[in-house]
């Protein structure tokens, strides 16, 4: 049996256009496109910056602001700015990653969850700022990775909640079915999470880590051996027996700003074990 596990780091890396200043000091101008025909400029003033655009749109954080075209002809150059308007708080955006909804598993089984949340005006929401609940209400974890194996008999439906700074909130939810066999019967190997990600700020080169759980989820015992695919990712360990808490390392040094960083991690238990 095999269980592979991704981990993924990305370094961020700043918009390529250049600032135009607006007093007072504390606001700047901020690029958010250009076009190579007439070369034309569009400047943004905000209490809060502009996110990553998507699908070639701009999303705007909360806060007041100022859109600014400069157009050039190589030669000569003119702009405009619209009239002072207001863009409103906007709530996360929350996304589930693990499991895909509809799962089916064997009452006891290990379940891993991962989910994550971004926010215009705060960015990357973690820690105590995701909630997970069942369907009761009751809450099972926070933070973007969760681990369970006592789900309740039947259908359970698991939500995500984020909350941003501004006390705005927003969740996504998946439904996972427990079967009611007590036990399996024979040696089953269960890791979790089965992703994890890292989101790094430019020019980062502090260690990075994450824990994943190694169970055997049947009867009997489970022996198992783990490798990286990647020298940047070391593991705690290579080899041992079920249960064990393995730690996953990410060394940040080697790596460019602007680029995604993925690595395997495949864990496979020894049938001899059980």
């Amino acid at each position: 049996m095999r269980r592979r596990v991704a981990a993924a780091s990305s370094m961020a890396s700043g918009m390529p256009w250049s600032r135009y200043e607006y007093p007072p000091r504390s606001r700047r101008w901020q690029c958010l496109q250009r076009t190579l025909a007439g070369v034309a400029a569009c400047g943004l003033r905000t209490t809060a910056p502009p996110r990553t655009p998507t699908s070639g749109q701009v999303a705007f954080s909360g806060g007041g602001a100022v859109l600014r075209v400069v157009v050039s002809d190589g030669g000569h150059t003119a702009q405009a700015d619209t009239t002072p308007f207001t863009v409103a708080n906007k709530p996360p955006r929350v996304t589930i990653l693990n499991p895909v909804t509809g799962l089916h598993i064997r009452y006891g089984q290990l379940v891993n969850f991962s989910g994550e949340a971004f926010d215009l005006q705060d960015g990357w929401l973690d820690g105590a700022s995701l909630v997970w609940r069942n369907q009761r209400g009751q809450v099972l974890g926070t933070g973007p990775l969760l681990s369970v194996t006592d789900l309740l008999v039947g259908t359970n439906t698991i939500t995500l909640t984020a909350t941003n700074g501004r006390g705005m909130t927003a969740s996504a939810s998946v439904v996972v079915v427990v079967d009611d066999d007590l036990q399996l019967p024979v040696p089953y190997l269960s890791v979790g999470p089965d992703q994890v990600n890292w989101h790094l700020a430019p020019g980062t080169t502090a260690l990075q880590s994450a824990v994943v759980s190694v169970i055997n989820a049947g009867s009997g015992s489970l022996t198992w051996t783990a490798s990286s695919d990647r020298s940047w990712l070391s593991l705690s360990a290579g080899s041992g027996t079920t249960p064990v808490t393995l730690t996953l390392t990410a060394n940040p040094t080697t790596f460019s700003e602007g680029n995604v960083y993925t690595a395997t991690v495949t864990i496979t238990a020894d049938p001899g074990g059980g």
